[in-house]
């Protein structure tokens, strides 16, 4: 229970609001523009930033157990690399054109958010 308390406390005082946003995004089908990456590098980016959610997920677990302090810095690297993984694999969505892949993109993404929403409940 502390850590759901604690958590949700630190997480308003972070950007939740980038965790809000990224949820209207997989909502609405919003898919942003590649700002010129072609679908490789989209790739590459879309992979490292999940990499690096779930190392902040693993940040955010533990400095949720260990002190209230650390844990606003880290709730608000979870947020913003959270916010990452949407926008990119939205925008690798959008580049493909491909409405099945799309679908696709965006139920893998609705997983991504009910994890995301069960860590900081």
């Amino acid at each position: 229970q502390w850590m759901t308390k604690n958590c949700a406390k630190s997480c308003r005082q972070c950007e939740c609001v980038d965790v809000a946003r990224a949820s209207v995004m997989i909502t609405d089908s919003q898919f942003p523009l590649t700002k010129g990456q072609d679908l490789a590098e989209l790739q590459n980016v879309v992979s490292d930033d999940a990499a690096k959610l779930n190392q902040v997920a693993s940040e955010l677990v533990a400095a949720s157990r260990v002190s209230p302090d650390d844990l606003s810095a880290v709730a608000n690297n979870f947020a913003n690399a959270y916010s990452n993984v949407i926008n990119h694999s939205m925008m690798l969505a959008g580049a493909t054109k491909d409405p099945e892949l799309q679908s696709e993109v965006i139920v893998q993404l609705k997983n991504c958010q009910t994890s995301t929403n069960k860590l900081l409940s």
